[in-house]
């Protein structure tokens, strides 16, 4: 379980690297084409809509576009881990479809010019990714507040049993160490 956890927050942080790196070539490629980084944001944000929509309605039964769609949730008596993932789905449907919102605003602006409905899809684009990784690091921050929480009463349970090893300890250490590290890594990265 220990170590299942263990990989579940890394591939988190590595995940949320990923999506970082993500960002910042998306802005470049906005930067040197406008019009196909609006392309991609106009095509890629209605799929991944879809796609989550469909993953929700999928793995837990319900459809988080729908009002009402926790009160079904809660009626199906879903473990804890499947309330958090699911309302992690929520909230990055939620940011697609506040993207989705201003993309159809600047698609029915007959004042823009071409150039610069790009510009503002692209501007879109960003703070809609921004957005997708807040939600991916407020969910690193709650594993590293879990993981914590596990170790400390991990040690209350162990505290002055004869017989722990000072490896444990070292490992107890380098946990907390390193999810010190990627708690600050959250608080700086969260815009």
């Amino acid at each position: 379980m220990h170590d299942m956890f263990d990989a579940k927050l890394q591939a988190s942080f590595e995940a949320a690297n990923a999506h970082r790196s993500g960002i910042e070539a998306f802005k470049k490629l906005a930067k040197r084409d406008p019009a196909v980084a609006a392309a991609r944001v106009s095509k890629g944000f209605p799929l991944a809509m879809q796609r989550i929509r469909a993953q929700a309605r999928e793995l837990y039964g319900v459809d988080i576009a729908r009002e009402g769609w926790k009160e079904q949730f809660k009626q199906k008596h879903h473990s804890d881990a499947e309330a958090g993932l699911l309302l992690m789905a929520a909230n990055n449907y939620s940011v697609c479809s506040w993207c989705q919102t201003k993309l159809d605003a600047y698609a029915a602006d007959g004042s823009l010019s071409d150039e610069e409905r790009a510009a503002k899809v692209c501007e879109v684009g960003v703070e809609a990714l921004r957005g997708l990784e807040a939600v991916l690091l407020h969910n690193l921050q709650k594993n590293c507040t879990e993981q914590a929480g596990r170790r400390e009463v991990r040690q209350r349970h162990s505290g002055g049993a004869v017989g722990r090893s000072a490896c444990h300890a070292d490992q107890l250490e380098d946990e907390q160490t390193a999810c010190e590290r990627l708690r600050g890594s959250v608080n700086r990265r969260v815009v």
